[in-house]
């Protein structure tokens, strides 16, 4: 069956401790894991933070339709909670950018494969200006 993963980044998050303090960092991070928890708690999904203002997403199951839907309903989350974020040069909440690797397991893919493809999404949502969902299909 397939398997999803979403990679979750704060966006601008620096910009967060520099402005506003570690404090509030660290509330923010704490904010934006329970909203993702709180959006992926099917059966077997599971959370877990990655690095620094990173968290990870796994999505067994999960169409390339039903992973990109969810990883929208997470970026809509953390925007709705509304922790202020003055020196963002997106929105004057906190939003996040978000990566999704998706394959059907087979023959030459690897967990590590599905890992790069989320990454690289990552990377494109980031780049065309954060506050965004892109998809990467494991070939």
């Amino acid at each position: 069956s397939p398997l999803a993963m979403l990679l979750v980044d704060v966006d601008l998050f620096k910009d967060i401790n520099d402005g506003h303090g570690h404090p509030a960092g660290d509330a923010c991070l704490k904010a934006i894991a329970t909203a993702v928890a709180a959006t992926c708690r099917r059966a077997g999904e599971f959370v877990a933070r990655y690095g620094g203002e990173e968290f990870a997403v796994l999505l067994p199951g999960a169409s390339a339709a039903d992973a990109r839907a969810t990883a929208e309903k997470v970026r809509s989350a953390a925007e709705e909670l509304r922790l202020p974020h003055s020196a963002s040069t997106v929105s004057a909440v906190v939003t996040v950018s978000i990566g999704v690797g998706w394959a059907v397991p087979g023959a030459g893919k690897t967990a590590a494969g599905l890992l790069h493809a989320a990454d690289r999404a990552l990377y494109r949502a980031k780049q065309s200006g954060r506050n965004r969902v892109e998809t990467e299909a494991l070939e």
